[in-house]
C-alpha cells in the first residue's frame, strides 16, 4: 500500500470508486439501448469500458448495430435514466474513509468519465462535494481514459506535480491513464475493507 504521507494530492475516480453507481449506469445503458432493440450489451463489455464517456460507448454500440441514431442523443437518454434510477446512491465505504481521513491534510480532486451534472449530483447525494476543490468530468477533456489528460488537468488545477499525486481507481483504463500521467495508482481492490 502507498504511504500517503509522502504524497501531496489524492485524485479519486467517482463511479465504482467513491460511489457504488456502476450497476445503476449499466441498468441505464441497457434501458436506453432497449428502446433501439439492442439487447446484447453485456455486463462484461460495460465493465471493460469503465471510465469511457457515455457518448463514446453509445457510438461504439450504435456503430456495431449499424444504427443511424445520434450517439449523443442515446447518451443523453441513458443519463436521464441514470438520474431516474439513482435515488439510492451508496458510497464505497473503504474509499470514502480514505477521503474523509485526508480531506483536511491533502489536496483532493475527482477525475471522472461522467458528465458534470451527473458527477455533481452523485457527489451531492453522497454529501462529500465540499471535500474536493477540483472536479474534472468528461465534458472538461478531449481524450478519455486511458489517456492521461484528465489526471494531468486535475493535477494542474490542484497545483501539484503529477509525481506527487496518487490516483484511486476501479478500472484498468483509469489505472493505465494515471500511470501514463506519471502518478502512483491504487486499484480499489488493493484497499482493505474498513
Amino acid at each position: 500500500m502507498i504511504n500517503f504521507d509522502k504524497i501531496e494530492a489524492i485524485i479519486f475516480d467517482l463511479d465504482g470508486t467513491l460511489s457504488d453507481t456502476m450497476p445503476i449506469h449499466y441498468k441505464a445503458f441497457c434501458s436506453a439501448f432497449k428502446k433501439y432493440e439492442i439487447t446484447d450489451f453485456s455486463e462484461k463489455l460495460f465493465y471493460d469500458l469503465a471510465g469511457v464517456p457515455a457518448d463514446k460507448i453509445t457510438k461504439m454500440v450504435l456503430d456495431k448495430h449499424k444504427l443511424k441514431v445520434s450517439a449523443m442523443q442515446v447518451a443523453d437518454e441513458k443519463d436521464a435514466l441514470f438520474h431516474k434510477y439513482s435515488s439510492d446512491i451508496r458510497p464505497i465505504k473503504k474509499v470514502i474513509d480514505i477521503a474523509d481521513k485526508y480531506k483536511a491534510s491533502k489536496k483532493m480532486a475527482v477525475a471522472t468519465g461522467s458528465i458534470r451534472w451527473s458527477a455533481e449530483e452523485s457527489l451531492a447525494k453522497l454529501k462529500i462535494r465540499d471535500w474536493f476543490s477540483v472536479v474534472i468530468c468528461s465534458d472538461d477533456i478531449l481524450k478519455p481514459k486511458p489517456d492521461p489528460e484528465i489526471f494531468l488537468k486535475a493535477a494542474k488545477q490542484l497545483d501539484v506535480d503529477p509525481q506527487k499525486c496518487v490516483v484511486i481507481e476501479d478500472s484498468p483504463l483509469g489505472i493505465q491513464g494515471a500511470k501514463s500521467a506519471g502518478m502512483l495508482a491504487i486499484h480499489i481492490d488493493e484497499i482493505p475493507n474498513s
